[in-house]
């Protein structure tokens, strides 16, 4: 399995750190493109990468100002699991951002490719 992990510290408190990124238009923005999805569990989408295909996208959990996770693919693509969480940290909060390629696993997951 394959997987990229980074975090980010920064300067401002954890509550308005989740703001910037807990809305479909600035996780989009950050993460490089646009996010069409509302973000509560079990919601279905897009995430359209600048310059680049649709990925399909099922949110699987929101814990409000501590965690996102969901899974996104392209419809002839492996799975990827994705998990943004934010936390306290001395001078303001760490974002951390994990993505987990799970392979061919959507049918595990009820996703169909025109979810």
């Amino acid at each position: 399995m394959d997987v990229i992990e980074r975090s980010l510290e920064v300067a401002h408190p954890l509550d308005a750190v989740w703001a910037r990124l807990a809305t479909p238009h600035a996780l989009g923005a950050w993460l490089g493109g646009t996010l069409d999805v509302e973000l509560r569990a079990g919601a279905k989408g897009t995430f359209t990468p600048d310059g680049a295909a649709p990925r399909r996208v099922s949110v699987l959990r929101v814990e409000p100002e501590r965690e996102l996770r969901f899974v996104w693919w392209y419809d002839d693509g492996d799975l990827g699991l994705v998990t943004l969480a934010v936390d306290p940290a001395d001078a303001g909060a760490v974002v951390r951002v994990r993505e987990q390629r799970v392979g061919g696993y959507r049918s595990l997951l009820g996703l169909r490719a025109s979810a």
